[in-house]
Parts: C-alpha cells; structure tokens; sequence
C-alpha cells in the first residue's frame, strides 16, 4: 500500500480529519511520507516547533493522545504547539509510533478538528494503521516498489537537511545546532521551516556563530 493510500484509509476508517506518515531521518528529523487534510500543516510545525505528540510518541515508544489541545495541561505539554495547533482549527491529536523491535522508524499522526479521546476502537484500528504504515515505511528503505515517487521524502525535506549543513558551517557547529538554529528562527519569524531553509539556499538569510 503507498503512504498516500494508507493515510486516506486511515482517515475514512478512523472519522479523523486529517492523518500523516512520518520517517526517521538519517539526522534524526522527522521526514513527511504523506498527509491529508490539516495533519499536512500540524507535522510541518512540529518540525517548526519541536515538540508535539510524534516528537513524544518517538521518545516514548508508545502511543500518545492529546484529547484536548486548549486544556492548560496540554499547552503546558507542548509549549508553543498546543496554542498553534488550535489556530489551526485542530482541537485533539493523536500519534502512534512506528516500531520495527526497539527502534522507533516514524510515527503515525491523527488530528481531529473536535475534542475528545479515540475510542477503544478507533485505538486498535490505529495501532492496525500503524503497524501498516511500518510495512509502508520498510517496503520504501528496501526499495520495494509501493506506487511511491521517486523522492518519498519531498524535497522540502531534502532543502531543510541541505540548508543545515550551510548553516552548521556558518555557525562552525554541528548540524543538530544548525537544525535547531533554523527552527528558532523559522518560528519567530511565524514561517515554516521549509521556508526558512529556501532562504539560507539562496544566500538571503546567514546565521552567525554563537559569540556567548
């Protein structure tokens, strides 16, 4: 089953408003397989914000559910991600990890524009898309053919990894530093990361070197 396939069936059969596939990168970035509806939006700015349910589901190796994303305990949760979801219009989120034994490949991310917990159903059946999305995800790194295009991670991600490394030589750090530089700024700036990294492709936007 392609990515784009599989996200679609998830949200018919879930009654979910949107849902993505993410991967793993090589850098440890979350890179995005497919989306449908406002998940396209919602796991661009995890990227921009660095926190969020996929963030906490790849840590944690478990499922995790915001029901309810204006609750103070859910801002307090994911700083800065909570309030920007909301702006959104999505209300609750939902991420699944994908395991391959202990390693976390990706995750699976439900957003909803209601709120309110999955039910015991809709908790199995996403575990079940989980574990398809896993498939998905193993096929594309062997290079089995799913119906995929020939770049499954976008080359908004491809800039995002390449502008870093322009970044990690202008500051004279490491590319996790370089990342989390572009992040900082693409977040103040209320633009995406993607956005961002053009922009430092094309020589509009330097970063300095720490001088603390």
């Amino acid at each position: 089953m392609t990515a784009d396939r599989l996200v679609q069936a998830c949200v018919d059969t879930l009654g979910v408003d949107g849902v993505a596939l993410t991967a793993r990168g090589d850098r440890g970035e979350f890179v995005h397989l497919a989306a449908t509806g406002p998940a396209t939006g919602i796991a661009e700015l995890q990227l921009t914000t660095g926190t969020g349910p996929c963030w906490e589901a790849d840590d944690s190796h478990r499922p995790v559910h915001g029901p309810d994303l204006t609750r103070p305990t859910e801002r307090a949760r994911w700083p800065g991600f909570a309030d920007a979801a909301v702006e959104h219009g999505v209300r609750a989120v939902f991420a699944f990890p994908l395991l391959a034994g202990a390693v976390c490949c990706g995750t699976l991310l439900l957003c909803r524009h209601r709120r309110g917990p999955l039910t015991a159903g809709q908790l199995r059946d996403g575990l079940w898309f989980a574990a398809a999305g896993l498939g998905t995800l193993l096929d594309l790194r062997a290079g089995i053919p799913t119906g995929q295009p020939t770049d499954p991670f976008g080359a908004g991600q491809a800039q995002i990894f390449q502008a870093s490394g322009m970044i990690a030589a202008q500051i004279d750090g490491g590319v996790d530093e370089a990342l989390a530089r572009l992040r900082a700024h693409a977040w103040a700036a209320n633009r995406s990361v993607a956005e961002a990294a053009a922009d430092v492709l094309a020589h509009r936007l330097r970063f300095a070197p720490d001088s603390t």
